[in-house]
């Protein structure tokens, strides 16, 4: 009795050693090596646009969807040719007159919350026949494709006898040639400058015989 009780244990203990050396050579066999060292990568120069195309290219078009000037909604979405040109220009006649009632009452719009300053959202100086003007405004005109103030004051300029030097005055002689001495659209009035554009395009095929 005294042996069998003796034998018990032993066999138990063969039996969790060998479980064990088991055990190991599984881990052993499994286990990787794990080396923390944390890899700072170079830095990818990107521009403030990059997450919003990032984020765009996650996203499918529809090609049954409207145009993104017109309301998403089956309802209100215009069908015809002559529908969609009325409701484009509409909202441009709207923009339009937005922009009139901050030039005609433009101290009613002198708060700046915007940090930087963004230019258009400013009201155009008005220039008129008492104004006092440099060169530098006739420059500022003419870099912003201002044609009838550019043309004012330049004509101002001359009245007082200052000298304006050849190149200024070749840059406004292509600023008046270009625009044919007329205000050019603004460059979010996309609408009317296509339609007339279109209207001009039917005026010469008209004319061919």
């Amino acid at each position: 009795m005294n042996s069998l009780a003796t034998g018990i244990p032993k066999i138990q203990l063969s039996i969790i050693r060998r479980n064990l050396i088991r055990l190991c050579r599984t881990y052993r066999l499994y286990s990787t090596e794990v080396k923390e060292e944390i890899v700072i990568p170079k830095r990818i120069p990107r521009s403030p646009t990059d997450i919003l195309r990032a984020l765009e290219s996650t996203i499918k078009r529809d090609p049954t969807a409207a145009h993104y000037k017109y309301h998403d909604d089956p309802f209100l979405t215009p069908m015809s040719n002559l529908a969609k040109r009325t409701f484009a220009m509409a909202q441009e006649a709207g923009r339009k007159a937005a922009h009139w009632v901050r030039q005609e009452n433009a101290e009613l719009f002198q708060h700046q919350e915007a940090d930087p300053m963004i230019k258009a959202f400013i009201p155009r100086v008005v220039y008129n026949e008492n104004s006092e003007v440099t060169e530098e405004d006739l420059k500022s005109a003419i870099k912003n494709s201002f044609v009838t103030d550019a043309a004012l004051i330049y004509k101002l300029l001359k009245d007082k006898g200052i000298t304006i030097p050849a190149e200024t005055q070749e840059s406004l002689l292509e600023l008046l040639c270009y625009h044919n001495h007329e205000e050019p659209l603004a460059e979010e009035f996309i609408e009317e400058r296509w339609f007339r554009q279109s209207a001009k395009g039917k005026e010469r095929q008209r004319k061919i015989w």
